[in-house]
């Protein structure tokens, strides 16, 4: 099952209007991992990243992710993050980014939405975190 997944992840990500992205070390030159820009309800959204677990707990994700929110602020104001609700780490990272939870996009999908706005003030480029209930369409 496992590899069925990831086959189908590996695939989908390969087809990304936006790329797909590998994450290689400067060590030693591997992949240890990729991530992706991908749009969602016509929002930028960054996410389906996967990084070795020899990577995890150390500053990886929060570097990839820094230089992808620079390069996506240079189009837009907003990112979003799509995160399954049982997948605390990377709830946590988000968060350390300075996201805050959005709500929920998808109702077929376990997902918990994240939103990370920039703001200009002067010269000064700062993140401005604003706090939105999701709507959700449900009947009563």
């Amino acid at each position: 099952m496992e590899k069925e997944v990831f086959s189908k992840f590996f695939r989908k990500g390969l087809e990304n209007e936006n790329g797909f992205l590998a994450i290689i070390s400067k060590k030693s030159n591997k992949i240890i991992g990729s991530t992706r820009y991908y749009p969602h309800k016509e929002k930028l959204s960054i996410g389906y990243t996967f990084i070795s677990r020899d990577y995890w707990g150390t500053s990886t994700n929060f570097q990839v992710k820094k230089l992808m929110l620079a390069y996506a602020y240079q189009s837009t104001d907003e990112i979003y993050f799509h995160i399954w609700d049982d997948n605390f780490r990377s709830q946590k990272a988000v968060q350390k980014l300075g996201a805050e939870y959005f709500g929920s996009w998808d109702e077929e999908e376990n997902h918990l939405t994240y939103l990370l706005k920039k703001k200009y003030l002067g010269q000064k480029q700062i993140i401005i975190i604003t706090r939105q209930k999701a709507i959700r369409d449900r009947p009563p």
